[in-house]
């Protein structure tokens, strides 16, 4: 079983999907570049660490109506 040949539709829509990937691409890399490259958030390697390492606190279980599940 073959497929069909593609139609020029197919094809046109596939180029015209490429070129706005393409357009949105520079759009987002033109905002960043303009509003965000300059701004950097510090971080405390230490805080970070104890962070990391900190032991997750254990989940509720809650009904439907929202009022925890006592187990």
């Amino acid at each position: 079983m073959s497929l069909p040949p593609p139609r020029l539709t197919d094809r046109r829509l596939v180029r015209d999907l490429v070129w706005v990937v393409i357009l949105k691409l520079i759009v987002i890399t033109a905002l960043w570049w303009g509003f965000v490259r300059e701004f950097r958030v510090p971080v405390d390697h230490d805080a970070m660490a104890v962070q990391l390492a900190a032991p997750l606190p254990a989940k509720q279980q809650t009904h439907t109506d929202g009022e925890p599940h006592g187990q």
